[in-house]
């Protein structure tokens, strides 16, 4: 947990350069070729995060539904597709190769042995009539 004095340092520098923008506007020039260049770090930074939540879970590889849900998200978005069609066509592949058995690397799952469907093999309350505890 990050400490008060810590957040609030944050805060103040946050607002000091939100501030500082309209009222340096006037006086500083920036470069066509630097707002280019801001203009594709925006969009760069955007999929390193698209990426990185679509292929990592914690510290491991995701597996493959969740990739792939997200691929046929970013197929249809790409073909113009209403949003509501591009989330329940990501959440329905996802959903079916999950339901395949495709769904967490090994390393993610902790191999030890079976796992039940819906667990994840995290350790997590899966709502199973033994109170929703994984034993294993």
């Amino acid at each position: 947990m990050m400490p008060l004095p810590a957040i609030a340092v944050l805060a103040a520098i946050t607002y000091a350069l939100r501030i500082a923008g309209p009222l340096l506007a006037d006086r500083v020039t920036v470069p066509a070729a630097a707002q280019r260049l801001f203009t594709s770090a925006a969009a760069v930074l955007l999929v390193a995060l698209a990426a990185t939540s679509a292929l990592t879970t914690g510290h491991d590889f995701a597996g493959w539904a969740r990739p792939a849900g997200v691929a046929a998200a970013g197929l249809l978005a790409a073909r113009r597709a209403p949003f509501p069609v591009v989330v329940v066509v990501a959440a329905s592949v996802t959903a079916l190769l999950r339901l395949a058995g495709i769904q967490l690397s090994e390393r993610a799952r902790g191999s030890s042995g079976p796992q039940r469907p819906g667990c994840g093999g995290l350790g997590v309350r899966c709502g199973w009539g033994d109170g929703g505890v994984r034993s294993g």
